[in-house]
């Protein structure tokens, strides 16, 4: 029997090297594998599950790695089999390593949760296998014997489906106890293995099963985590090369001490983000002032937002190469209220009919370098939204600045500039069915 009273840094090397084993590394969409779909991304849209979650910073670590805590066999089968679900709905083949419950019980458990166990075993996309058939096929630990067993069954899989997901019960360590620097080869090896092949794994820990220091250590080894049916981004997780480096203390102190730097700015960030969307709210709900007025009030909201020095509303027209500005924040040399240009001497080109923003952060690499807007107007940073008004043509919202833009904006720069348009276009719409309304009255 595994003796967990034992130091756990053994045990803390053999969880971690062990949940390496299905470690799949995000870049398979970027060239390597066939890319299939991620098993966080899977989780985050499944109404089983709920927690939604960032991917980690890229090179940080694999996004289908997780660890599912649970406790009583009800919490356990209800995170496993949805995942081994997901995976069997997109077409990658499924391998559960059974050994807290034998092979009839987890293949009953999959039957009562919906799964057609009888169609996946005989189409080879379901297995469920022991320990013995796994871990230890002979009969203990080597590193190059699973890391053989692992790239063989990777590549046995990816010939017939999209990749392989695994999910084992983790409660098979009590029966085993491997040298540490055995692990520690495995860890480095499978390291070279796995960042182009096309596995994901959830590893089961039964918190009633393993000791609370053991629990501690899987959780800090292992970058997601599921526990009841929340699926969390962990902060807590050291990466291996820190977790078992000879600077580990000062190592997890500065990565604690980054990650409250780092939730501390995520914070402030979404405060701010609300305080905007509820200025904007805000605006739209005054019903004392036209919309000429709050539209002022929006430009030097999206000035502020986006670091930016002038906003604007301008018509625009494809068919006939139409730009004229209608209202801007502030004086401008060019971009003045009844200021003319050809739409396609403008950045506002490249809006779409889709009311997409757009942006413009190097106008030469963009292929604006001999435009009107770059050369003339001498703007260097451009975000817009096409939008349509109730009248004769569509209309952008823009705003621009002398000034380069350092960074790309961002995602949520752009959510916010496309609410500023469905602002505009919902506000001047109904200013103008209010118009018509009083004018009919009044005749």
């Amino acid at each position: 029997m595994w003796d967990t009273s034992t130091p756990t840094v053994k045990l803390n090397q053999f969880t971690q090297l062990s949940d390496l084993m299905s470690h799949q590394v995000d870049r398979r969409t970027e060239g390597g594998g066939v890319g299939p779909r991620s098993g966080l991304e899977a989780l985050r849209q499944s109404p089983a599950f709920q927690g939604p979650v960032e991917p980690l910073p890229e090179g940080g670590c694999s996004n289908d790695h997780l660890a599912l805590i649970y406790e009583g066999r009800g919490e356990q089968f209800d995170a496993a089999v949805p995942f081994v679900q997901q995976g069997l709905d997109a077409d990658e083949q499924c391998l559960y390593i059974a050994d807290e419950h034998s092979r009839a019980d987890v293949l009953a458990e999959m039957s009562a949760r919906g799964i057609d166990v009888d169609a996946a075993l005989d189409s080879g996309a379901l297995s469920v296998l022991t320990k013995e058939e796994t871990y230890l096929r002979d009969g203990s630990f080597h590193p190059d014997d699973m890391l053989a067993f692992l790239e063989a069954t990777i590549a046995d899989a990816t010939e017939e489906f999209e990749a392989l997901r695994v999910t084992g019960e983790m409660t098979w360590v009590f029966g085993d106890e491997p040298d540490v620097e055995d692990l520690v080869e495995y860890e480095a090896k499978l390291n070279q293995l796995l960042p182009e092949a096309d596995g994901m794994a959830l590893c089961q820990y039964n918190r009633e099963r393993f000791s609370p220091e053991v629990v501690r250590d899987i959780v800090r080894t292992h970058p997601y985590l599921v526990h009841g049916t929340v699926v969390s981004q962990n902060v807590y997780y050291s990466p291996p090369e820190e977790f078992f480096g000879p600077e580990q203390p000062a190592n997890e102190t500065d990565r604690m001490l980054r990650t409250l730097r780092e939730r501390s700015a995520a914070k402030a960030e979404l405060q701010e983000r609300e305080r905007y969307q509820r200025t904007l709210y805000e605006l739209a709900a005054d019903t004392d002032r036209s919309f000429e007025e709050k539209l002022q009030d929006v430009f030097e909201l999206g000035c502020e937002r986006f670091d930016l020095e002038l906003g604007g509303l301008a018509g625009i027209d494809t068919d006939t190469d139409f730009f004229e500005v209608e209202a801007v924040s502030g004086d401008h040399d060019h971009l003045q209220p009844g200021a003319r240009a050809d739409l396609s001497e403008t950045y506002c080109r490249v809006l779409t009919d889709e009311g997409e923003t757009a942006s413009v952060t190097d106008p030469v690499e963009d292929g604006f370098g001999d435009a009107r807007a770059y050369e003339e107007f001498e703007v260097n940073a451009y975000l817009g939204t096409r939008i349509g008004l109730a009248d004769d043509h569509d209309r952008s919202l823009f705003f621009v600045s002398s000034e380069p833009k350092a960074e790309p904006f961002s995602e949520d720069e752009r959510t916010f500039h496309h609410l500023m348009g469905q602002w505009c276009s919902t506000n001047s719409n109904a200013s103008a069915t209010s118009r018509n309304s009083a004018s009919a009255n009044s005749t």
